[in-house]
């Protein structure tokens, strides 16, 4: 499944190194990869086009730099707990990552 990891606005460069450190050291997490905010904001703007109020309402302080990537939820110990608790995380969603 793939997921997201939103960081603070305010994130510092050593906080998102951790995050990135602890995603990498898990053993089911593959494909990691950062997105900026404004690389947020263009993909979630192209699948907003021609959905109405969606395209209208969605403005570039809505979106969040992240950690983007693929693990399977198994209900075996994923790890996605502790990312929540790290400094600079904003949220960790567990929702299809195609809707975000």
């Amino acid at each position: 499944m793939a997921l997201t990891v939103f960081l603070d606005n305010d994130v510092t460069v050593a906080q998102k190194g951790s995050v990135e450190q602890q995603l990498r050291s898990m053993p089911s997490v593959t494909e990691v990869s950062l997105e900026t905010r404004e690389q947020a904001y263009e993909r979630l703007r192209k699948r907003c086009q021609g959905k109405g109020d969606l395209s209208t309402q969605l403005q570039p302080q809505m979106t969040h730099e992240s950690w983007r990537f693929e693990m399977p939820l198994n209900g075996q110990g994923s790890g996605v707990g502790e990312l929540m608790r790290l400094d600079g995380v904003d949220g960790v969603p567990l929702a299809p990552l195609a809707m975000l």
